[in-house]
């Protein structure tokens, strides 16, 4: 949405600034396998299911996507993610994590 605001400022002039809309920021979601073995070794119940958005990670255990989302495979080449992650589901959509 591209709109215009109008600011006054305290001594009465009148600044018009255009409004930008922002784009939502891409969400990486993958499970982490070696969270699951360490889980299963260990006798322990941490979360396994990571949620990248730009340099933020969030941790849960399960994840509810509010809107369109896909999965990728990106083949035995090259990981998606920084991480290893070979499988992802890719959202702009908001998200709840619990």
């Amino acid at each position: 949405m591209v709109g215009r605001i109008i600011l006054f400022i305290g001594t009465g002039i009148m600044y018009d600034k255009p409004i930008i809309a922002v784009k939502p920021k891409k969400k990486y979601i993958h499970v982490n396998m070696h969270k699951i073995r360490a889980n299963k070794k260990h006798g322990t119940n941490e979360a396994v299911i990571t949620v990248k958005e730009g340099r933020k990670n969030t941790y849960g255990h399960e994840v509810e996507i509010h809107g369109p989302s896909k999965i990728v495979y990106g083949g035995n080449d090259k990981p998606l993610l920084p991480c290893g992650a070979r499988v992802v589901i890719e959202t702009e959509a908001e998200v709840t994590i619990k």
